[in-house]
C-alpha cells in the first residue's frame, strides 16, 4: 500500500512538473515573440532613399531604438535562432568611417561584454569577426598588424570567409608596400576567391605588375583633338580612367569622379578617361560624345578602339579601373577607386608610395 502511494505521488510530480516545464517554455516563447515583435516594428530606412546623409541618419536613429531592444532579447533568449544574427547586425551597426580608435576600442569592449558566458556558439563567431574588424580599422596605419589581426581570425575560423573582408582592410591601408599588398591580393585569390573580396583582388593582380613602372600614352582628345602624351603632362598628377558609357558602376561613380576633379585639377591633378565604347560602326563614337555632352564630362578622353594595345598591356579586362600616375608618369596605385583621394594628397605632397 505504501509503495502504491509513493508511486502515485512520484507520478502526480511528474505530471505536474512536466506541465510546469511546458508552461515555462510557452512562456519563454511567447515572451521572445513578443520582443522579436517589437525589434521588427524598428523599419531600417531603404537605400537610396534620399541623400546617403539622410540614409546614414536615418540609419543611426533606428540603431538607437533597436539596439537596447536587441541586447535585451539576446540576453534573455541567448539560443533563440534569431539571436546571432540580431547581434551580428547590432555590431556591424557600431561602423562608420570616422571611427576614432577610441570608437573602436570601446566597440570592442562592449562586443567582449556581450559575448562573455554566451552559450551561443555562433555568436560568439560572430563576435570574434567584429571585434577583429574594428582591432582592423584601429589599426589601418599599420598595415602588419591588420594582417596579424585577420590570420589570427582566419586561423580559428578556417571556415568563415567573412576573414577575406578583414585582409581587405589590409589592402586599404595607406601605408602598406608593395610586397605586402601583393601578398595579401595573392592570398584572397587564392584562399577566398568566391567572395567580393576574392573577386575584386583577381582583376588587381592582373594589374600588379604595372605598378612602380611609367605610363606611357599619347592620343588625340576625344573632344578637342589635340594630342596629349605622357611627357606633356610631366609635372602633374594624373588619374587614369579606364571605363565605358555602357558601364553601369562606371557611371555610378562619375559624380565622385566630377567632384574630386573640381577639388583638385587647380592643385595639378589631372584627368584622363581611357574609353572602351564600342567600335565606330556600331555606334560607339556616336555614344561617347553624346554622353560626354549631356553629363559635362571635361577631361580629356582616349577612344581606346582607335587603339586597344593600352589596355591589354597593362593587364586591363574589367572597368571601372583606375590607375594614378606620379608627377613623372609612374603608376603608383591600380586601385584608384577606393583610394583616389588619399592617394593624391599623398602624390601631391610628394609622398613616397
Amino acid at each position: 500500500m505504501r509503495f502504491t502511494v509513493i508511486v502515485l505521488l512520484a507520478a502526480l510530480v511528474g505530471l505536474y512538473g512536466c506541465k510546469a516545464d511546458q508552461a515555462s517554455a510557452k512562456s519563454d516563447e511567447d515572451g521572445a515573440r513578443a520582443a522579436l515583435e517589437k525589434i521588427d516594428a524598428i523599419k531600417m530606412p531603404a537605400l537610396g532613399a534620399g541623400t546617403q546623409e539622410d540614409y546614414q541618419r536615418a540609419y543611426y536613429e533606428a540603431w538607437k531604438q533597436k539596439a537596447p531592444l536587441v541586447i535585451a532579447f539576446a540576453k534573455a533568449h541567448p539560443d533563440h535562432l534569431r539571436t546571432p544574427a540580431l547581434m551580428n547586425e547590432y555590431w556591424q551597426s557600431l561602423m562608420s568611417t570616422d571611427m576614432t580608435a577610441r570608437d573602436c576600442d570601446n566597440a570592442i569592449k562592449e562586443i567582449e561584454q556581450e559575448t562573455q558566458g554566451t552559450t551561443n556558439a555562433m555568436v560568439r563567431r560572430h563576435g570574434a569577426f567584429w571585434e577583429t574588424y574594428y582591432a582592423g580599422y584601429r589599426d589601418r596605419n599599420d598595415p602588419k598588424l591588420i594582417l596579424k589581426h585577420a590570420d589570427d581570425f582566419a586561423n580559428q575560423y578556417p571556415d568563415d570567409t567573412r576573414a577575406a573582408a578583414l585582409y581587405s582592410l589590409v589592402t586599404a591601408s595607406e601605408n602598406i608596400d608593395d610586397a605586402t599588398q601583393a601578398t595579401v591580393y595573392h592570398k584572397l585569390v587564392d584562399d577566398y576567391p568566391q567572395t567580393p573580396e576574392g573577386k575584386y583582388a583577381q582583376t588587381i593582380v592582373r594589374l600588379l605588375p604595372s605598378l612602380n613602372k611609367r605610363f606611357d600614352f599619347a592620343f588625340k582628345d576625344f573632344t578637342t583633338g589635340k594630342r596629349i602624351t605622357t611627357d606633356s603632362l610631366k609635372g602633374k598628377v594624373v588619374v587614369v580612367d579606364f571605363w565605358a558609357t555602357w558601364c553601369n558602376p562606371c557611371i555610378a561613380e562619375l559624380p565622385h569622379m566630377k567632384d574630386v576633379y573640381k577639388k583638385y585639377k587647380s592643385k595639378g591633378v589631372q584627368f584622363i578617361g581611357v574609353s572602351f565604347d564600342r567600335p565606330e560602326e556600331q555606334g560607339g563614337r556616336a555614344d561617347l560624345q553624346k554622353f560626354l555632352k549631356e553629363y559635362d564630362v571635361e577631361w580629356p578622353q582616349f577612344y581606346m578602339n582607335d587603339d586597344t594595345d593600352l589596355a591589354s598591356k597593362h593587364g586591363i579586362e574589367t572597368i571601372p579601373t583606375v590607375f594614378i600616375l606620379d608627377k613623372n608618369g609612374v603608376v603608383r596605385s591600380v586601385d584608384g577607386y577606393r583610394v583616389l583621394e588619399r592617394t593624391l594628397d599623398d602624390l601631391l605632397a610628394g609622398k613616397p608610395r
